[in-house]
């Protein structure tokens, strides 16, 4: 997951991050803070983005 962060959100910090499991797989949801604004992004285990939000929670 770090590997990912690094790599597609160069630049922004990990606020927060946690594992969790859904449909008995692996995902790691995280805050990440960089340029005035916060994402919330949900990554596989194999680091692929599922899903990502602002701090307002629209959907990119």
């Amino acid at each position: 997951m770090r590997d990912a962060i690094s790599q597609q959100y160069a630049g922004r910090t990990i606020e927060e991050a946690k594992t969790v499991e859904k449909d008995g797989k692996t995902m790691y949801k995280t805050k990440l803070d960089g340029d005035g604004e916060v994402l919330k992004v949900n990554f596989n285990a194999d680091g692929t983005v599922v899903k990502e939000k602002d701090k307002d929670k629209k959907k990119h």
